[in-house]
């Protein structure tokens, strides 16, 4: 096999192991280029993905510390030992009113 500009050739041997006489055949057999864009689109998507699993990750660690904050939250909720009544700064936004000249006709 011999080599030139990314073909191969095949060159055949004639008259036995001492003898140089050499016949070279027509055929080249070149092998195909790579697919750059899929290459680099697989790289992109690769490189997404792990981005995405970290991401996701991450989210989940965050879920798991608020729902443990939340329980503990809760829980010192059911152990305060606050009267249960209602604010006496806070009153009612709605109010209702009489209107003395409407005589409802």
């Amino acid at each position: 096999m011999w080599r030139t500009a990314g073909c191969f050739f095949t060159i055949k041997q004639l008259d036995g192991e001492d003898n140089y006489s050499a016949q070279i055949l027509k055929t080249r057999e070149c092998p195909e280029l790579p697919n750059i864009y899929a290459i680099i689109g697989g790289s992109i998507v690769v490189v997404a993905m792990i981005g995405f699993l970290i991401l996701l990750l991450i989210k989940g660690l965050i879920h798991m510390n608020d729902l443990k904050e939340f329980r503990k939250f809760e829980n010192e909720k059911k152990k305060s030992k606050w009267a249960k009544v209602e604010n006496p700064l806070f009153t009612s936004a709605t109010t209702t009113g009489l209107d003395p000249t409407f005589t409802g006709e």
